[in-house]
């Protein structure tokens, strides 16, 4: 979903590769079983195999206030998550 992604990418200020594949967990586990056997020497060769479909740079700033403010209105929502410190 580009909005999740598009979040992700602006909370975290990185850019955020969208894979083309729907089964990423399949080719993650392949990548891993192709280390394990040698195909490849390490995860970052392993994903040069194959390219993002699509990039999600962050546009604009993370506003932490605005972040700070909402999650002071929310809390008490969640019981649980109530003691969480942010």
């Amino acid at each position: 979903n580009h909005v999740v992604l598009q979040a992700l990418a602006d909370a975290t200020q990185q850019p955020v590769e969208r894979s083309g594949h729907r089964e990423a967990t399949a080719i993650g586990a392949g990548f891993l079983a192709g280390i394990a056997a040698g195909t490849w020497s390490d995860l970052a060769a392993a994903a040069e195999t194959r390219a993002p479909a699509d990039l999600i740079e962050p546009d604009g700033e993370l506003d932490r206030e605005r972040f700070a403010d909402a999650c002071r209105r929310g809390a008490g929502w969640i019981p649980e998550l109530t003691s969480l410190e942010l």
